[in-house]
């Protein structure tokens, strides 16, 4: 065997270990209740939408604000009308 041969098959070996210590994670998560897992998905969906609806009452509420400063900038003025 030659010096090749040896890094080859180190790095067979590595690339085995990596493999196996994957596939034990994956063991592992498939091991974890069902209930968890989506109780967590569901918490991260509601978030979400929450997220979401401020997001639209942020733009909303601060476009009514700009809206109110342009309206609102200058003085009001009433003026009869002449005929």
């Amino acid at each position: 065997m030659g010096p090749k041969m040896y890094l080859y098959e180190k790095a067979w070996e590595t690339h085995f270990q990596d493999l196996r210590r994957e596939a034990e994670n994956e063991r592992l998560l498939a091991q974890l209740p069902w209930y968890r897992r989506s109780t967590s998905m569901y918490a991260v969906s509601k978030l979400g939408v929450l997220l979401l609806k401020l997001d639209a009452w942020l733009k909303h509420s601060s476009s009514q604000m700009l809206r109110l400063t342009i309206t609102f900038d200058k003085p009001l003025i009433l003026r009869k009308r002449v005929p």
